[in-house]
Parts: C-alpha cells; sequence; structure tokens
C-alpha cells in the first residue's frame, strides 16, 4: 500500500454510557490502511479502515470531547503543533459527534512532542467560539496511543 494519505468516511465508532451502544460515523484521513475489527458488546460492532500501529516516530491520539453545542455548530481540535493547525481555527481537525455531547476524533502526531491545544466551536459561516484560558496541554509518550478526554470550558 502507498504511503501517500487518503481519506475515507467508513469509520463508524460505537459508545456507550449505559450499556448500550450506538454506531455513528465519522471521517478520519490516515496515511496506511489495514481492515480492524473492534467489538464493543455482543451485540454492536465497530469496525475500521485503519491501520493498528502508528507510523514510526508517531502516537495515535484520541481526542474525546463533551461538548453541547447549537443548530449549525461543531466541535474541532486546534494547537500549537502543525498537526493541529498551529493555532489556526481554519485548519483545525474536525471531530465527529458519537452520540451527542460527545465528539471525538483518532489522529497521528509526533511521539515525544510537548503541545498546547483548545478545542473551538464552528460554524459552517467560519464563527469561532474558542474555549476559555488556560490552554490545554500534553507531551505524547513514545509510542503506541493515548486518549485524551475532556469537557468544553
Amino acid at each position: 500500500m502507498s504511503a501517500a494519505s487518503s481519506t475515507f468516511t467508513t469509520v463508524t465508532v460505537a459508545t456507550s454510557s449505559t450499556g448500550t451502544c450506538t454506531p455513528s460515523s465519522m471521517s478520519s484521513t490516515v496515511t496506511s490502511m489495514t481492515t480492524t475489527s473492534i467489538s464493543q458488546t455482543s451485540t454492536s460492532s465497530a469496525s475500521s479502515t485503519t491501520s493498528a500501529t502508528p507510523p514510526a516516530g508517531s502516537v495515535f491520539v484520541t481526542f474525546i470531547e463533551q461538548a453541547t453545542v447549537s443548530s449549525g455548530q461543531a466541535i474541532y481540535v486546534v494547537g500549537s503543533i502543525p498537526q493541529l493547525a498551529n493555532w489556526a481555527p481554519a485548519n483545525a481537525i474536525a471531530m465527529a459527534p458519537s452520540p451527542s455531547p460527545t465528539w471525538i476524533v483518532r489522529t497521528t502526531l509526533p511521539a515525544n512532542t510537548y503541545f498546547e491545544y483548545k478545542f473551538v466551536k464552528k460554524t459552517s459561516s467560519g464563527s469561532v467560539q474558542w474555549e476559555s484560558d488556560p490552554n490545554r496541554n500534553y507531551r505524547t509518550p513514545a509510542s503506541g496511543s493515548v486518549t485524551l478526554t475532556s469537557s468544553f470550558k
């Protein structure tokens, strides 16, 4: 498979807070593609077309944000490194609703890298509502995957 980036919209994520799972779709960009299946419960499963291992020198970071939005708004993540759009909300990473008020996105970031980030609410017209200060921050691990869960502030 080529190392060129491919965009797909076939990821289905199942989440549960009450023991039942509700699937929803999200989009993601990946640099390599394999097929994996993840069972959420015996009655629901989620499958994705992503690599199970991040590229060398990188880690998978899953951002999960609890945020209520108004009609026409969506949640994005933006931050201090190029992979998080260098604080440019116009280029921020879109998150997918999974189900409301949960928003989720999985991305690849450099390993052993300190970064600051925020979540923003954006409308299709380009209006941006930033989270309040201070910035969130994190240092990625040397390898593997990490999930960062928070609520809009």
